[in-house]
C-alpha cells in the first residue's frame, strides 16, 4: 500500500512536470532550474492535499484550467484518496524531460 501511494504521488509531481506547458506563464516566468519546477510541482500538490483546489487550479494556464476546473480536480483528488488512503507526504521527486 505504501508502494502505490508513493507512485500516485511521484506520479502526480511527474504528470505536473509533463504538463508544464499548460502551467499559467505568471507562475513559470524565469523558471529555468530544476530546482523552480520542483517547487511548482511541490506547491501544486501541497495545495490539493490541502483542499484549496481554486488556488491549484490558478496554475495552470486557461486551456488547462478549462480542461481541470477546480471540482473536477476535487472530485479527481478525493478517488484517488479514497481508493488508496490520505496522503501522508512526498518523499521524492524527479524531472524528466520527454519528447512528444
Amino acid at each position: 500500500m505504501k508502494l502505490l501511494k508513493t507512485f500516485l504521488v511521484i506520479l502526480s509531481v511527474v504528470t505536473l512536470a509533463l504538463f508544464s506547458t499548460f502551467l499559467n506563464a505568471q507562475m513559470l516566468a524565469g523558471v529555468s532550474a530544476t530546482h523552480d519546477l520542483e517547487k511548482v510541482a511541490r506547491t501544486f500538490v501541497n495545495l490539493i492535499q490541502e483542499g484549496k483546489f481554486e488556488d491549484a487550479v490558478e496554475l495552470f494556464n486557461e486551456k488547462m484550467a478549462e480542461v481541470l476546473p477546480p471540482q473536477k480536480l476535487e472530485k479527481t483528488w478525493n478517488k484517488v484518496i479514497s481508493n488508496v488512503g490520505e496522503f501522508k507526504e512526498i518523499i521524492e521527486t524527479r524531472i524528466t524531460e520527454e519528447r512528444v
